[in-house]
Order: C-alpha cells, then structure tokens, then sequence
C-alpha cells in the first residue's frame, strides 16, 4: 500500500469514528446516532427517555463556551421509492432566537448500497437542460410554536422513485451556550395529494419608440 492509499485509508477510519459516536449520557433508542465533522467540534450529546412536549423522549445536543460546534443526531428509515412521506418533528432551542442558523433538520434520499439518488424529472434549467440532477437534501420547514414553546418542523416529499431508504439528520451549528431538543421524530408514509387545476398566463411585451 503507497502513502496516497495509506493516508485516504487512515483519514477515511478517522472520520467515521468521529461521525458515529455514542451520546455522553443515556442510551439512545434503536437506529439513532450522535456525529459530528470532527472530535474537536463535538458538542455534548444525551438522551432523556421523558419530558417531551407529548411525554416523549428526547435528543439533546449542547455546547459550551466554545464558537463552531457541530453535531447530529441521525437515523436511516427504509422507504419505498414514489411514495409520499412526511416527516414531522418538534424542536426547542434555548437561545431561539438562534433556531433558523442553530437547528437544521435534513431528509436525504439513498438507494440501498447507501449512495445518493437522481431525481425523477429531468432538469429544466439552464445549466444542462435535460440533464438528471442528483436528488438534493430536503429541509423540513418550521409550522409555528406548539405547546409549551415547542416548534413544530414538518413538511410533504416524494421520495425519488429510486429510493429505498431516507437518512434523517437533526443538526446543531455554531452557537455557544445553547441547548438544542428534539422529540416526536417520525417519518410516515401519506396519501399522495390530489391533483390541482392551476391556471397560467404570459406576456409577451415589445417595448417600442421608449426611451431609457
């Protein structure tokens, strides 16, 4: 083995170590994992099995005094490609006001060997119309403030039709001196929504004999 494979090797075992990792308190429930970029910007991560807004358990991540932590909570979910899902989950940060740059919650569509899918459609922008482009992360969206300050994050996909399974990922970024929950996770499967009549109009406006 050369020094090129050597390294790659060395520096591919230490980064799953630091993306996988076990929370520093509780143990967490089946399927869930603590990770994060790199050892130095692990945040601390704990599981409580109560106090969810729903009495529920919940997933912790908290930093210190320190700028630049990082960490997750994941879980991968087996899915069926087409179909529609929703993911729903409630959040509290303390600070809040932090919550849109502090709390990001990803839904990433894989196949089975783990890789990431194409979408179903081909594109229609500019750059290579025509082309299929890679099925890119879902952001859940923020619904408003449930009980007892508890915010609401859910929202609709359809999974690529080439999915079969669906990484859930529950960042915290950057923020000192926070405190970041998550609790009532779930990423269900729905009716597809009924088809919507829409009505589309053009312009096709010449200027003519103006002046700029």
């Amino acid at each position: 083995m050369n020094r090129v494979h050597l390294f790659l090797a060395v520096s591919s075992a230490a980064l799953s170590f630091a993306m996988a990792a076990a929370p520093d308190s509780g143990a967490a429930p089946d399927g869930w994992m603590a990770g994060t970029p790199r050892a130095e910007l692990r945040p601390k991560f704990s599981y409580l099995a109560t106090g969810g807004p729903t009495g529920g358990d919940r997933l912790v991540i908290e930093s210190d005094d320190r700028e630049g932590l990082v960490g997750w909570w994941t879980r991968t979910l087996p899915v069926e490609g087409g179909r529609h899902y929703r993911f729903h989950a409630l959040r509290k940060l303390n600070p809040e006001e932090a919550s849109r740059r502090t709390a990001v919650v990803r839904v990433i569509w894989q196949d089975d060997k783990g890789q990431l899918v194409m979408h179903d459609e081909p594109s229609t922008a500019s750059y290579q119309p025509g082309a299929i482009p890679r099925a890119e992360p879902e952001y859940p969206r923020d619904r408003g403030v449930a009980a007892q300050g508890w915010t609401e994050v859910t929202d609709d996909y359809r999974a690529p039709s080439r999915a079969r399974q669906a990484v859930l990922e529950l960042n915290f970024r950057w923020a000192p001196h926070a405190r970041l929950e998550w609790s009532d996770v779930s990423l269900t499967p729905i009716p597809a929504p009924p088809p919507r009549r829409v009505r589309l109009a053009t312009v096709h406006y010449q200027p003519k004999e103006g002046k700029t």
